[in-house]
């Protein structure tokens, strides 16, 4: 589920509580966190659950979220069902209700009504595992619930998903597990709410019972340095996610484990039994160690290759510092056996499981490793010295690796006997099951302080930066605006000693021009005298400038008359001009019109002789034919052949007289159409006018005949 609809389910479930009149506020204090939400609902969505068991409904928050994230799911939630009054009591819970006397399972029943999804959730009155609750605990000791739940997995098991988020007592958590987990179809799991945080330890000590007795269970939570998840995941350790074997990256690390390693050996040489990557020979400072594979110390109970490498090197210490959280039992007890047999001690470091990232596929409690030890005949002895508390890392700049997970919380010693005291003379505590328990929580919880504090420190240095930053600004934009100032004064001095030098000059010229004015006033009396004398010669000039006006009137009338009359002659020139070019063209247009006539009367005359002359030899021919056609008796004896070539002739040759006067008739009418226009021509003005044009022209042809 993406986070657009997961937040759209958070508002409908907070609003299915909102119709019943709770505020928002309070619904806040129910409701378990966004990030512990988003976890549940995306562990619920990969198991694709068909049947569903809750252990604490309260007033069915999660209940509610369980059911729309799984619509095929079945649910069954248990809770001992008491009034909101009393378990608001319980749990200090300080919003105001105005009726608090409904039961949980009544609240949560109408949320379901609402939502839709009532008819998928049967809500189970009673406790699960434990007849306590918090209200027992911590108000009223009276107040137990019976307990139903081995009758509920009886009768409705087994379920593909556990939510565990009732009492956080160490023992009714690791009842809920024990009963719940013999409750579940194969690849089922089962999730446990506040695993981090105020009731981690609590918590996480049930869960660390229970797989100390399950070891084929896995346990799983968020790193401790996201501090507000807490969702946690046990299943079966098939079905668990794998985790990496840790390298020697963290360089504070490295050189804590040489630290422990040096101090503890007594600097001597040292046997690592490496299950991953070994530390010791890419840690600085490490003396002389001896790579010893988990290949070499072999999973069968025969230790040759083990047994041979530390009798070879009797004065190494074995350090084996990756086996409790990546080696399987018989491995681990393996190490244990091959030690004992000589009577040396190994150490390693140990990393509870839960961690995501960090604890390894195979890590224990502590208490298990108790009990492996204690079965190999070694005793295990803590390492007692807070040199290497995480709490010391956790907020400096060069180690905060240590401060942010769990890895290698504990560094261990087993040895064969019941008391332990290193190369440098310090005793060890040797660990038994509660003592372990004990330990192994509480370094945890240093490291969920640690982060707590990590996460408000580096909280506090953002703000803190931010506010340097806006400081910083600030104090830029300070100095932008003094030198600015600075850079406007000194321009602002300047333009004042430019205006005090224009002021200067200005008083120069202002002093001269007052003298300018002085003289100009004394001018001025000579002028106006000298004016009335010019005055008196005004008038007369202009009188004489009256006369001559009219003397100009008159003559400009004249120019004008003029004007007009020139005018009028250059348009009557522009019109000869162009009529004269008219004439021109018209002159050798009647020139070739002339030439051409000329030639077709000649034409014409010649093919009328020649018409003519045809015309009669057509008709002295028909005059021949005729008779021959009329006379047949005078030739009785030609043949038909000859007859028939008479007849054709006959009829060609009247054919071509015919055509003959029809062309005739056109060259008749053709000649007189000449002739009239011919006539047309010489009677028009063109022709005339252009008649002594002609008669030169013909004179100068005669006179210059190669032309």
């Amino acid at each position: 589920m993406d986070a657009q609809a997961l937040a759209l389910m958070q508002e409908q479930v907070v609003a299915a509580y909102e119709q019943q009149g709770f505020s928002s506020e309070l619904i806040g204090g129910w409701a378990i966190s966004e990030n512990d939400v988003a976890d549940l609902v995306a562990t619920a969505e990969a198991a694709q659950p068909r049947k569903i068991l809750e252990v604490g409904t309260y007033v069915g928050v999660s209940t509610m979220m369980l059911a729309m994230a799984c619509p095929e799911a079945e649910i069954f939630t248990v809770d001992p069902n008491f009034e909101l009054a009393r378990e608001m009591r319980a749990v200090n819970a300080g919003a105001a209700v105005e009726d608090n006397t409904p039961k949980q399972h009544d609240i949560a029943r109408r949320a379901a009504e609402i939502l839709g999804i009532a008819d998928r959730i049967h809500f189970v009155e009673g406790g699960f595992s434990v007849g306590d609750t918090f209200t027992s605990l911590l108000d009223d000791t009276g107040a137990t619930t019976p307990v139903i739940g081995p009758e509920l997995c009886k009768t409705h098991g087994p379920f593909d998903l556990v939510f565990i988020d009732g009492l956080h007592t160490p023992d009714a958590v690791l009842k809920d597990l024990q009963l719940a987990a013999s409750a579940l179809t194969p690849n089922a799991v089962m999730m446990l709410h506040d695993c981090i945080g105020f009731w981690g330890a609590s918590v996480r000590r049930g869960v660390m019972a229970f797989l100390r007795d399950n070891p084929e269970f896995n346990f799983s939570h968020p790193p401790y340095a996201d501090v507000y998840r807490s969702v946690g995941i046990v299943s079966r350790r098939e079905d668990a996610t794998k985790t990496r074997a840790p390298g020697p990256t963290a360089p504070a690390l490295s050189r804590t484990v040489a630290a422990f390693a040096r101090t503890a050996l007594g600097g001597g040489q040292i046997l690592e039994v490496a299950i991953g990557k070994p530390w010791l020979e890419v840690t600085p400072g490490a003396l002389d160690p001896i790579k010893l594979t988990a290949k070499a110390a072999s999973a069968n109970k025969s230790p040759p290759k083990l047994a041979k490498a530390i009798d070879e090197h009797p004065d190494a210490g074995i350090l084996a510092l990756d086996a409790a959280d990546f080696a399987s039992d018989a491995v681990l007890s393996h190490v244990f056996l091959s030690a004992k047999d000589v009577g040396r001690a190994v150490f390693m470091g140990f990393t509870p499981p839960g961690e995501t990232g960090v604890a390894g596929r195979l890590s224990r409690p502590l208490a298990r490793l108790v009990d492996l030890a204690d079965a190999s005949g070694m005793s295990l002895f803590l390492f007692p010295f807070t040199d290497q508390e995480h709490a010391r890392y956790a907020l400096l700049p060069e180690t905060r690796e240590l401060g942010l997970s769990s890895l290698f919380l504990t560094f261990l010693v087993a040895a064969p006997g019941n008391e332990y005291i290193d190369a440098a003379g310090r005793r060890y505590i040797r660990l038994n099951d509660e003592l372990a328990l004990d330990r192994e929580q509480e370094a945890l919880q240093r490291v969920h302080v640690a982060c707590s504090y990590r996460m408000y420190f580096d909280r506090a240095n953002t703000e803190q930066r931010t506010r340097l930053s806006a400081v910083e600004s600030l104090s830029t934009q300070i100095n932008e605006i003094h030198h600015a100032y600075e850079r406007d004064t000194g321009e602002l001095r300047a333009e004042i000693g430019h205006a005090n030098a224009a002021t200067e000059r200005i008083q120069d010229i202002r002093t001269a021009l007052r003298t300018e004015l002085d003289t100009a006033y004394e001018n001025v009396g000579k002028l106006e005298t000298r004016l009335q004398v010019i005055a008196s010669d005004a008038e007369t000039r202009a009188a004489e400038v009256n006369a001559l006006s009219s003397q100009a009137s008159a003559l400009i009338a004249e120019k004008d008359a003029l004007s007009l009359e020139r005018d009028a002659l250059a348009v009557e020139r522009d019109a000869l001009a162009v009529e004269r070019e008219t004439l021109r063209s018209e002159v050798s247009t009647l020139t070739l019109q002339r030439s051409s006539l000329s030639q077709q009367l000649i034409d014409v005359f010649t093919v009328f002789g020649t018409i003519e002359e045809q015309t009669r030899w057509d008709e002295a021919l028909l005059g021949i034919v005729q008779p021959e056609k009329t006379h047949s008796d005078i030739a009785p004896e030609t043949d038909e052949q000859v007859k028939e070539e008479a007849q054709a002739l006959l009829r060609r040759t009247v054919a071509v007289s015919a055509a003959n006067r029809q062309l005739m008739t056109y060259l008749q009418t053709d000649n007189a159409a000449l002739r009239g226009e011919l006539e047309r021509i010489r009677r028009s003005v063109s022709w005339r006018v252009m008649g002594p044009y002609r008669v030169v022209r013909r004179a100068a042809a005669n006179l210059l005949p190669g032309e």
